[in-house]
């Protein structure tokens, strides 16, 4: 059992204090996250040993000491804080709390990257689960070396692979391959197999029968594309009766023993906690991510030596893979990804896009960065992706142009991107300009339309629009069109602007726009007719015409 004391005898730990809950010393510590918000209480399982900047704590007594209640009630382990840049020190009532209830309140070592304290605790349950797979010291050993020497999914699949002998396949919860012993090619070459094709059959095949959240393996057959059918061993990978991967095993060459079930099922659990902790390790990375850029853009950096230095330390301590994830010596351009529900699209109530799917892009397009440019800064907000993308030696906004393609590959086409993309440029304190630029261009995407990257200098009259568009009579005009139509929408739920904008879009043709808005052509007649008789303008009339589409353009303009 790993324990806060024991995590506190850690050299990286040395220099740690413990200033409060010294009863809670021998709380056995199962994981390690870092702490976001005052509310992540209700998202854990018990056991975890939070890590935090401060930088969500306030320094108000009610809200300490409801949080720290919080902690306890769940079991968390033991609660760090990195005192210096966002929380200057302790507040009382939180060590008043934790004495109270007996949670380990640890000031962290300073200038420590997280992962370097992490690392450890992740390992040492990692090993302690290994150590439970008695009467499988094969598998104990094999999968120990690979963990111990940070092989990841590729070495757990690789070595598994050796130990049945047969190809083995790991993914993630959402079914996204992780790794494989083989290639997907060379699988296909030698076996005529597509894995992509096993995995989705299979995951109909256990969405149907009920079996998607089994906690054993199963047995399936699967006809391969030259009519023979094949065995496939697939073994959910549960967490707290979460899924968050899947084991799948070709009985290729061999029929998988019983014995080997039975290891293959401790394993289960090892590949589980290294999902966790790569899953961790992104996380962390994308925080870091994200704060850098937000204070890039609130103008925290007013000297740009020191944002370069902590993107430095960044690359250095929270890069999963160990390589740079963000090089800023060279030409940068932003870009903003907007995002919609393609439900709110045929008129369905607009629903938020889920935190898996939001994460997935994110993972995508740093993915994207890191093949095609010098990495990105991303932070996500409700309804929209920023990034910003260092380019490579003489890049120009052009070279984003393969963006949309790559998220759509990789993350599906579920939801609609529209992508803004603003001009090039060298010097960071010309971010905040370039992310306005990259959302006005994002802004002005047509509707209904699941592809449209737009780049800021290719905008045409929204180049001019956006110059005047705090002007007050810019305002004005906007709304002497298309007010009338807002509150018509407002009071009785339509779609006046809607129909109206995808008119525009498909140059006033009928029968296109009735199309693109998934309605009957009479419909879009009536609601046109409509707009005509509430503004008084003649839409067959180039000049009411021209007024009404202008007041639209200055309308995205925001």
């Amino acid at each position: 059992m790993f324990t806060v004391k024991d995590l506190l005898d850690l050299d990286i730990m040395k220099s740690a204090i413990l200033i409060a809950g010294e009863n809670g010393i021998n709380n056995e510590i199962k994981f390690a996250n870092i702490m976001e918000t005052p509310e992540v209480a209700k998202f854990m399982k018990g056991g975890e040993f939070l890590i935090s900047a401060g930088f969500a704590l306030q320094e108000d007594d009610e809200i300490c000491r409801r949080m720290i209640n919080d902690f306890a009630d769940k079991k968390i382990s033991a609660f760090g804080i990195n005192v210096g840049r966002y929380l200057q020190t302790i507040p009382v009532a939180m060590i008043e709390e934790c004495n109270s209830r007996d949670l380990p309140l640890i000031i962290l070592p300073k200038n420590i990257p997280y992962m370097d304290i992490m690392l450890p605790v992740w390992n040492h349950t990692i090993n302690q689960r290994l150590e439970s797979s008695t009467g499988h010291k094969d598998f104990y050993n094999a999968l120990l070396d690979v963990i111990l020497s940070e092989k990841g999914f590729v070495g757990i699949s690789n070595t598994l692979s050796l130990l049945i002998g047969n190809p083995v396949f790991l993914t993630d919860g959402s079914y996204n391959l992780l790794s494989g012993s083989l290639t997907s090619a060379d699988l296909q070459k030698q076996y005529g197999i597509k894995i992509r094709d096993v995995i989705n059959r299979i995951k109909n095949m256990w969405n149907k029968s009920g079996l998607l959240h089994a906690d054993k393996i199963q047995r399936l057959e699967y006809a391969t594309s030259a009519n023979s059918k094949i065995s496939v061993a697939t073994m959910p990978i549960m967490v707290n009766k979460s899924l968050n991967g899947n084991l799948f095993i070709l009985e290729l060459n061999q029929t998988i023993s019983e014995g080997d079930f039975v290891a293959l099922q401790d394993a289960a659990k090892i590949i589980a906690l290294e999902i966790l902790k790569q899953k961790a390790g992104f996380d962390i990375q994308n925080r870091v991510q994200a704060e850098l850029l937000e204070d890039l853009l609130s103008g925290y950096y007013h000297d740009s030596a020191v944002f370069y230095r902590h993107v430095q330390r960044m690359n250095e301590t929270v890069s999963p893979d160990g390589k740079p994830i963000f090089k800023a010596d060279q030409a940068m351009a932003m870009a903003f990804i907007s995002l919609q529900d393609l439900d709110e699209l045929n008129g369905a109530q607009q629903i938020k896009m889920p935190y898996d799917n939001k994460t997935k892009i994110r993972n995508v397009i740093n993915e994207y960065a890191a093949t095609y440019h010098n990495g990105v800064l991303l932070s996500s907000r409700s309804d929209c992706i920023i990034c910003l993308f260092a380019l490579k030696s003489d890049g120009t906004a052009d070279d984003l142009s393969g963006l949309y393609d790559f998220v759509k590959r990789k993350a599906g086409d579920k939801y609609c991107y529209s992508i803004g993309i603003s001009n090039v440029f060298t010097d960071i304190q010309e971010v905040k300009n370039a992310y306005e630029c990259a959302k006005i261009a994002a802004h002005s995407a047509e509707p209904n339309s699941k592809l449209q990257v737009i780049f800021y200098n290719k905008m045409g009259v929204y180049l001019l629009l956006n110059e005047i568009k705090n002007v007050p009579a810019a305002k004005a005009f906007s709304d002497l069109y298309l007010q009338p139509l807002l509150d018509y929408d407002t009071e009785n739920s339509g779609e006046l602007l809607k129909t109206l904008d995808a008119f525009f879009a498909n140059n006033c043709n009928l029968r296109k726009t009735a199309e693109s808005l998934y309605v009957h052509k009479n419909s879009v007649i009536y609601r046109i007719n409509k707009i005509e008789q509430m503004t008084g303008l003649d839409l067959s009339n180039s000049s009411d015409k021209f007024n009404m589409q202008l007041g639209l353009y200055l309308s995205k303009i925001k």
